[in-house]
């Protein structure tokens, strides 16, 4: 029988991302009658905590070794989550006798956290109208002991935040709170003010259910990618991935992917300096991903080696964020591939066209518009077919496509990666089996998936919306100037407030001589880093990009833009649509 190869190609393009967990607000001291807010008011008494949302959470808290309670805080906190009821009083302590009382050292335990989560806390205190340094300690102890301090004296603004908390083997978690070593106050005051905690659920255990779910898949990040073919490096950040081993709980043979990399200088290529092959980045928090921005040179294949019993039946998920790259459009032969038109309708295709779905005996299928990934954003493509040859392509969880295939579907070899165009996704994983998810199983992807990887967000890095736009009309024709796009009301991500893009210009032009390898013609033009490039300045000599063919749209224009916010965090490199310089 005749091999077939099944192409998971995405020509993505490009969302924002925290997944929001369980808020619960702790006020520590005194009556507060805001909604939401926990009252410890006591010391030595057990409170069951509520989240904000006003829902049981099994969690109990109790606070002792506190002297006693104090009202001389802030009125304006500056600190989110930090109510100003919140922020007034506080538990004290001291270690010099103060109104006949010393006490050295507060505690407060929380129970009935369980290990399935993790747990952010924000810490606050303030004492106003003070002129002595009141620096408090506080010691988190769950699985590990982290200590934190906090300058209380005069405070609006500042505050602790301990990220990733685990509770101990029994579900505890102890805050030890006393005077810090920079403390001159002379009785040793030290305050305790009120904690935001913030419940998720472990984001490890969550991507442990998913691999246990799956009968076969794919992950860009250790121990199932490696920096070598022979898959004894297990793959670190910034490094290049060359292949993958598949994960699952009863995997195909043969089940790896290799690398497979035209002939082509990498120098030349705007992503030269990340070698050949595409790399993985960890940006924390599992934002992990495979940096996939060229096609042939970033295709995964099971190659030599065959895929078996996987005939009939299949149901693949795609995890990855769209991301800009300059082609929309693209092609991989094989058993299916799926594409992503980004077409608004048109009178040719009334409803627009969202993805696509070409079969292996010719069958072409569309998405409405409507109906597809967005730019920059996460997203799930699930392709299911039935033993009756039934196909059912969903997009985030919508049913785009419902249709029929002609011949009964075979699954002998598989392709990850895009095309031969600088085409752009961070691919976040893969997982199959054979007939199809049962409900209980495909809502757990989902919902998992939504807490390691949320839909619906820009990324937490910098980034800029719509710096890709480009086209024709960003042609000056009186000036002959190339203008790229940037809107500053686009920037997210990093700090919040932007900083200074880089820029790179790149020009195609298929009769540039050299190797025949496609990505080869992507070539950067020197000294092109502006918002603007000039036609006029590379036109002058032979070999420069517009030298005989200015304006007779033999080449095609487009620019890489690098995000910074104000600090001088990158954000990931944008490529943008390209223009054909057809404009005399």
């Amino acid at each position: 029988m005749k091999s077939k190869v099944l192409a998971v190609w995405l020509v993505l393009f490009s969302l924002h991302s925290v997944a929001q967990g369980e808020t619960m607000l702790l006020d520590f001291a005194k009556d507060n009658n805001e909604v939401g807010v926990n009252v410890i008011k006591n010391l030595d008494t057990t409170y069951f905590l509520e989240t904000t949302n006003l829902e049981s959470t099994g969690i109990s808290v109790s606070a002792t070794g506190f002297n006693s309670t104090n009202t001389s805080g802030t009125s304006n906190p500056m600190v989110s989550g930090v109510t100003a009821g919140m922020a007034r009083d506080s538990f004290y302590g001291n270690d010099v006798l103060f109104q006949g009382n010393t006490a050295p050292l507060g505690v407060v335990e929380l129970t009935g956290l369980g290990v399935d989560h993790v747990y952010d806390f924000v810490i606050f205190a303030s004492r106003m109208s003070v002129g002595d340094n009141r620096q408090t300690a506080y010691e988190i102890t769950g699985d590990d002991t982290q200590t934190y301090y906090l300058n209380v004296h005069n405070n609006e603004s500042q505050f602790v935040r301990a990220t990733g908390i685990l509770a101990d083997p029994t579900g505890k978690v102890s805050i030890r709170v006393q005077k810090g070593p920079q403390n001159s106050n002379s009785r040793g005051f030290f305050y305790l003010g009120a904690v935001v905690l913030e419940r998720s659920p472990r984001k490890d255990l969550l991507w442990q259910d998913l691999m246990d779910l799956s009968e076969w898949g794919y992950a860009p990040f250790a121990p199932y990618a490696f920096s070598d073919h022979a898959r004894t490096a297990p793959v670190t950040p910034g490094a290049s991935v060359r292949s993958f081993e598949a994960f699952g709980s009863a995997l195909p043979d043969t089940p790896h992917l290799e690398h497979i990399s035209g002939d082509f200088d990498p120098a030349r290529l705007w992503y030269g300096s990340l070698g050949p092959a595409p790399r993985y980045v960890d940006r924390g928090d599992w934002d992990r991903y495979l940096q996939i921005f060229n096609g042939s040179a970033a295709e995964y294949q099971t190659n030599p080696g065959r895929i078996t019993d996987v005939d009939g039946a299949v149901d693949i998920v795609l995890c990855f964020r769209r991301w800009n790259g300059r082609v929309r459009e693209g092609f991989v032969t094989g058993s299916f591939t799926i594409k992503v038109f980004e077409e608004a309708p048109s009178s040719n295709f009334p409803a627009g066209r969202g993805i696509a779905f070409f079969g292996p005996s010719g069958e072409k299928f569309y998405s409405p518009f409507t109906e597809r990934p967005r730019l920059a954003q996460d997203s799930i493509v699930r392709v299911k077919i039935g033993d009756d040859r039934s196909l059912k392509v969903f997009v985030d969880e919508v049913l785009a496509i419902d249709a029929f295939l002609i011949n009964p579907f075979e699954l002998k070899e598989l392709k990850l990666g895009t095309n031969a165009h600088p085409l752009a996704m961070h691919f976040r994983a893969l997982l199959a089996t054979r007939g199809e998810f049962n409900a209980a199983e495909i809502a757990t992807i989902y919902s998992h998936t939504q807490e390691l990887w949320p839909r619906n967000q820009f990324p937490q890095f910098p980034y800029i919306q719509d710096a890709d736009r480009f086209r024709s009309t960003s042609f000056d024709r009186i000036a002959n100037v190339w203008t790229a796009a940037k809107f500053a009301t686009g920037f997210s991500g990093g700090n919040g407030m932007e900083g200074t893009h880089t820029v790179q210009w790149y020009y195609k032009n298929s009769s540039v001589p050299g190797p025949s390898f496609i990505l080869d013609n992507h070539r950067p033009i020197d000294g092109a880093t502006g918002w603007s490039l000039d036609r006029d300045d590379y036109d002058d000599n032979p070999g420069d990009p517009f030298y005989g063919v200015a304006g007779n749209g033999d080449t095609e224009i487009f620019y890489v833009i690098t995000p910074y916010d104000s600090d001088g965090n990158p954000g990931d490199p944008m490529v943008s649509a390209s223009a054909k310089d057809n404009i005399q």
